[in-house]
């Protein structure tokens, strides 16, 4: 598993590194790509401009877990009673945008293949109000477009490129039943310092995920269609 050191890395650099390119929509970490004109290593069509992949709902959700992170350290260090509701609050936090990250790479993930496909959008949005919840998109709607089991995709994809996206899903997995345990049940030690550090440590390998999604779903598409 690839972690980061979070406290020196700052991650928008990590989500700055990923570009698409707009003819054939390889995603891949050609910064020159910035330069019109520069030839796709991969297609070999001139760009038109530099395009970052992941969206601003992706920057805005790893920025909330950050600012939440690095308040929840130093309000931990003042020791007050009503400090300590706002370090729980905090830790809180950073694991609700955390799984709602991967919810939205989801869906993201899974519209862009429908869009590769050229489904209606009408279409499209029958499929996402049918399959609401992360769960059903997750393991019905993915296999459904990609003939693919979820859990057999990710290992076949952590053989691809030697990350261990089996133990990112199931550390997800852990922190959304942390997740649901505090809001549900109230057991505020569900959700303790490690996972809140691991959370942002497995950004980077999450955002890989679904890079290494991309590539193998959704841009084949683009090259044979």
């Amino acid at each position: 598993m690839r972690i980061i050191d979070i406290k020196t890395q700052p991650l928008g650099l990590v989500l700055d590194s990923y570009c698409i390119c707009q003819s054939c929509h390889i995603v891949d970490t050609d910064h020159e790509r910035i330069e019109v004109g520069h030839p796709c290593s991969t297609c070999g069509e001139p760009s038109p401009s530099g395009r970052s992949f992941f969206s601003l709902p992706v920057y805005s959700l790893i920025n909330l877990m950050q600012v939440s992170y690095h308040s929840e350290n130093v309000i931990s260090q003042t020791g007050g009673l009503q400090d300590h509701h706002a370090s729980e609050d905090t830790k809180l936090a950073v694991v609700i945008f955390f799984v709602a990250l991967r919810e939205v790479l989801m869906t993201r993930f899974l519209r862009s293949l429908l869009i590769a496909r050229n489904i209606p959008e009408d279409i499209c949005e029958r499929l996402f109000e049918d399959n609401l919840t992360h769960t059903q998109r997750m393991n019905k709607l993915f296999q459904s477009l990609t003939g693919q089991k979820w859990k057999k995709a990710i290992k076949i994809l952590s053989e691809d490129s030697g990350i261990d996206y089996a133990n990112l899903d199931k550390f997800i997995e852990d922190t959304v039943n942390a997740r649901n345990t505090f809001l549900h049940q109230g057991i505020k030690w569900a959700v303790g310092k490690d996972m809140v550090r691991h959370c942002l440590e497995r950004i980077p390998s999450l955002l890989q995920l679904h890079v290494d999604l991309h590539n193998k779903y959704v841009y084949p598409l683009y090259k044979t269609g």
